[in-house]
């Protein structure tokens, strides 16, 4: 059978088919599934695998001498190793008593005992402990050459060499032993009971702002001061100082004749007087004296009827009721309030009302300056302008352009609207006008002698203009 499989030709670097033999040989090999101990051998034929033996089985030849297999450990000899070290312990390996191995312990000839490498040995285990340790007379036990030595002598343990560290509170006799390091000594002991100052004073409750006064530089500053008489304790701003007491009184804001009243013979008077119900303090030019409200009212220039007003229930009347507002003067509703002329002079019966006819019903409005005009009397010196109104007697078409109106002082050259008075081509009154006309503040006020023009900007399309005009200007004291 060809072989599909090929190796490397080491004549030449290239690839060979195998033979059928090295194939044979390969797909044995192939055949021998993988278990611990397994070995190959030969049949005679092919390569095959022979299981691990049991336990104490030896690899033998067969009675025939044909073939190789597993069989029982036999007795007889002991059997050691090929080499050992001198003085070695002998042990045995297994429970078969017929094979020793080498051991790491050896025994001179004088008895000693010790492993053949250093540290690298123990001496019984956590589950195989020697029950006792016999040790003579002056025994030591050495630790690491000499680091460390536990020396015995008569009723004595000395040890050397390093520090002894407790895993745990030893005791001697049930008694707690205290070291560096380890249980706190108790109060009962003569300790603190504490392994930190902070603790230490809580047990001994000298806990520092409970038990004890806190260190304060106050303090120590106070413990300083002289404790002479009348002295007095004041802070400086910086300190606690001792003070006398007229400086105690400065200090306090208390300074005789400045901040507190000093002695006075006349207030002395005054506290010795009795209260009396109504009654005032006066003077008979010697003394002060408790003097009647009505002699007091006198002695104030106060007499009733004659330097003040008397009560009158028309003048209470009055003062329990408020003033009208403007508008309450202008309805007329209020029957209480009294009327002051703030109120009036806002209300309607305090404005001026100018109306002027422009142009006739019959007379169709045209375009020019100056259309009317009118002069401010003194009695409307100061006042301003609040509102303005015009009114058409035809109207032109609803497809017209209206009547636009302006108002001029002439005397200060000044526009006082800052958007003229409109009526639009199909309405009678500037109320429906869509553009609502603006009062320019800066220029609203007028005075005694100005001359207001009334200015017609724009009467309409001159083939379609309403007639008839008249406009109304009201004033108002501001």
């Amino acid at each position: 059978m060809a072989s599909s499989l090929l190796k490397q030709n080491p004549g030449i670097g290239g690839l060979d088919e195998l033979t059928d033999a090295e194939e044979d040989v390969i797909n044995d090999l192939t055949a021998i599934t993988h278990a611990t101990g397994k070995i190959i051998k030969s049949d005679g034929t092919d390569w095959v695998g022979v299981a691990r033996g049991s336990a104490n089985q030896v690899l033998s030849v067969n009675a025939g001498g044909t073939d190789i297999e597993w069989t029982a450990a036999g007795t007889g000899d002991v059997a050691g190793p090929s080499a050992a070290s001198a003085n070695a312990i002998a042990i045995f390996s297994g429970t078969g008593g017929k094979t020793l191995l080498n051991s790491s312990a050896i025994v001179d000839q004088r008895g000693n005992i010790y492993p053949v490498v250093d540290d690298a040995q123990s001496l019984g285990f956590t589950s195989a402990q020697w029950s006792n340790l016999f040790l003579g007379t002056g025994a030591v036990i050495n630790f690491n050459a000499g680091d460390v030595t536990v020396t015995h002598s008569s009723n004595k343990l000395d040890i050397d060499g390093g520090v002894v560290d407790f895993g745990s509170a030893p005791t001697v006799t049930d008694a707690a032993i205290y070291y560096v390091g380890g249980t706190d000594v108790a109060v009962t002991d003569g300790g603190t009971g504490a392994s930190t100052a902070a603790n230490a004073r809580i047990n001994l409750g000298l806990v520092i702002g409970t038990d004890v006064e806190a260190f304060d530089q106050g303090l120590l500053d106070i413990a300083a001061l002289s404790t002479a008489d009348s002295t007095f304790i004041v802070g400086s701003g910086l300190t606690w100082v001792a003070e006398s007491g007229a400086t105690a009184r400065t200090s306090l804001g208390l300074t005789i004749g400045t901040n507190v009243q000093a002695f006075d013979a006349q207030l002395s008077d005054i506290a010795a007087l009795a209260p009396a119900s109504s009654a005032f303090v006066g003077s008979d030019a010697s003394n002060l004296i408790l003097r009647s409200a009505s002699a007091t009212r006198g002695d104030l220039g106060l007499i009733i009827g004659t330097n003040v007003q008397a009560w009158d229930a028309t003048l209470d009347s009055l003062a329990a009721n408020d003033s009208a507002t403007a508008a309450q003067v202008t309805i007329g509703t209020n029957s209480t309030a009294y009327v002051v002329t703030r109120s009036l002079s806002q209300s309607d019966y305090g404005k001026r009302v100018i109306e002027i006819q422009l142009f006739s019903s019959a007379s169709a409005i045209t375009a020019s300056s100056a259309s009317g005009f009118f002069r401010i009397p003194s009695v409307m010196n100061g006042w301003n302008l609040t509102s303005l109104a015009g009114q058409v007697y035809t109207t032109a078409s609803a497809t017209a352009i209206g009547t636009q109106i302006g108002i001029r002082n002439k005397t200060d050259n000044t526009n006082m609207l800052s958007t003229n008075l409109y009526i639009d081509g199909n309405e009678f009154d500037s109320s429906t006008s869509q553009t609502a006309v603006a009062i320019n503040a800066s220029f609203d006020d007028v005075a005694t002698g100005d001359l207001i023009s009334v200015d017609i900007v724009r009467a309409g399309i001159s083939t379609n203009v309403p007639s008839g005009l008249v406009i109304e200007l009201q004033f108002i004291l501001p």
